[in-house]
């Protein structure tokens, strides 16, 4: 009796301790089967609702999203400048000025314009029309001769320096000048004057940009050729004169230096 007891107790531990380890492969082998099926979701996401069996996944809609545009580059340039454009003084021989009133420069007074296309960032091609205007009178204001040129050039500007607010170029460039002097010295003694001359510049610019708004200064340096037997003289003060008197009022080479300040639209 005490032997079939004993028996009994060992098969009912052996099939409690067989029940027992079933149930725990179950539960770890299900607690395997969740981890897998988790999503690592990033801090602060919440977790999907999960898709029931057979619906087909739903594919997101792209984000719509808006690059600011740059503004397209502004090439060119259209500005209008006041110009001071200093020159030796005229020496003309059908009639005399007193050196004591005479001074070794003198200085025209007008107006320019500039227009210029930027090919690229660091590189422009310009052209420009720039005036000048001077009178000599006499002492007692009765007698007047009067210069006039007209100056046009095309050049290029080469920008050493670009920034936001400001640019800095040297430019360098060739064109032709038209020249009037007209004599009022009293009756009998008015006429005209009208010569051509070549040059060629070099000069510096800066800019100071405000938007589509510039305000630029100029510096330049002219050499001018001027060929003095051709010249077209009109006028009584000329009827008589030889033809060293007609001849053009400069010398055959000379320098001038123009300096401005003018105001341009970009676009």
């Amino acid at each position: 009796m005490v032997a079939d007891s004993e028996q009994a107790l060992t098969r009912g531990f052996a099939r409690a301790i067989g029940r027992a380890t079933r149930t725990l492969a179950r539960s770890l082998r299900a607690s395997l089967v969740g981890v897998a099926a988790l999503t690592v979701l990033a801090p602060g996401q919440a977790a999907a609702a999960p898709r029931p069996s057979g619906e087909p996944e739903a594919v997101p809609s792209p984000e719509l999203t808006t690059t600011p545009k740059s503004a397209p580059p502004r090439r060119f340039l259209l500005g209008l400048e006041g110009v001071a454009i200093q020159t030796p003084p005229l020496r003309p021989a059908v009639v005399r000025f007193d050196s004591r009133f005479l001074g070794n420069t003198t200085t025209l007074g007008g107006a320019g314009l500039l227009a210029r296309y930027r090919a690229v960032p660091f590189l422009a091609v310009d052209v420009g029309v720039r005036s000048g205007s001077l009178r000599f009178r006499s002492e007692d204001g009765r007698e007047t001769t009067s210069q006039d040129l007209v100056l046009g050039e095309l050049g290029l500007a080469l920008f050493v320096a670009r920034g936001e607010y400001g640019q800095l170029a040297l430019g360098a460039g060739w064109g032709g000048i038209y020249n009037r002097v007209q004599y009022e010295h009293g009756a009998g003694r008015e006429g005209v004057q009208h010569y051509g001359s070549g040059l060629i510049r070099l000069g510096i610019e800066v800019e100071i940009l405000l938007q589509r708004v510039a305000v630029f200064f100029s510096f330049r340096s002219y050499g001018v050729v001027t060929d003095r037997a051709r010249v077209i003289a009109n006028g009584a003060i000329f009827d008589n004169a030889t033809e060293t008197q007609k001849l053009a009022p400069v010398a055959t080479f000379q320098t001038y230096l123009a300096g401005s300040l003018g105001l341009a639209y970009r676009f």
